[in-house]
Parts: structure tokens; C-alpha cells; sequence
């Protein structure tokens, strides 16, 4: 009877191995995707934005370790947006002053480029001219409040 069980157990055993070495590899295999296919999207994310293309986020929805990686990039993303649009804003002021066009020209630039930085839809300046003396306390100041309305 034992020897009867040996030689089953002997045609059964490699069956049993192959399949648990074929599971093995599907396992491997789905847990290889589950991490890949986050890495790759992290990896396009990164070249668009060594292209200076700071739009492009990251969606990873692994609940663990990559999932908070992706948010991070996310948030670092938004920053540096924010960072270079400053940055560009402030370029063209630089621009604007130096070729000393029109004060309306100037103020029209810079709000639409403020508002876009600041994230508002309207914006005003008020222009104070401290040259015109007062003669009174009931006289005003000359100003001047020039609101912009931005559509996208």
C-alpha cells in the first residue's frame, strides 16, 4: 500500500510543481504591471517636464508608497507652475519697463499677467499721483481704478 502511495505521490509531485512554478510567474508578472505601469507614467511626467512643460500630473491610484510618490510629483508640478509663471511674469515687466511704452500699455500686461499668477479673475490698480500738491483737506487725490475682467 505505501509503494502504491510512493508512485502516485512520485507522477503527482512534478504536476503539482509545475503548476505552482506557473502561478508563481503570473503573480510576478501582475505584480511587475502593478508597479510599471505608475513608474512609466512617472517617467513621461519627468521628461515633459525636463522639457519645461510643467502641465503634465500624475494619476496613481495604488493606495501605497507610489500613490503618495505620484501625489508629491503633483505638488512639486504645481509649485514649480507657479514658480516659473512668476518668474515669466516678472521678465515681461522687466521688458515692459525697459521699453518704456505707455503707462496703459504697462498696466494692461500686467494685470492680465497678475491675475493669471495669482489665480484671480479680477484685478484693479489704483494710481495715486504724489506730485500734485494739496492745497486743502478736502481736496482728493488724483487716482484712477482700472478693473480687468479675464475670460479664458
Amino acid at each position: 500500500v505505501l509503494l502504491a502511495e510512493y508512485r502516485e505521490l512520485r507522477m503527482i509531485m512534478p504536476l503539482v510543481l509545475v503548476g505552482a512554478l506557473v502561478l508563481a510567474i503570473l503573480l510576478g508578472m501582475t505584480q511587475l504591471r502593478r508597479y510599471l505601469g505608475p513608474l512609466q507614467g512617472l517617467t513621461a511626467a519627468v521628461r515633459d517636464f525636463s522639457m519645461r512643460r510643467f502641465d503634465a500630473e500624475v494619476r496613481i491610484t495604488t493606495n501605497d508608497e507610489l500613490q503618495q510618490l505620484g501625489d508629491n510629483f503633483n505638488g512639486m508640478a504645481r509649485s514649480l507652475r507657479q514658480q516659473f509663471g512668476t518668474l515669466q511674469t516678472m521678465a515681461e515687466i522687466d521688458r515692459l519697463l525697459l521699453a518704456s511704452p505707455g503707462l496703459e500699455q504697462i498696466l494692461d500686461a500686467l494685470l492680465a499677467r497678475v491675475a493669471k499668477v495669482v489665480g484671480s479673475d479680477r484685478l484693479a490698480v489704483l494710481l495715486h499721483d504724489t506730485d500734485t500738491p494739496r492745497s486743502s483737506a478736502t481736496e482728493m487725490p488724483v487716482s484712477c481704478t482700472l478693473p480687468v475682467l479675464l475670460t479664458s
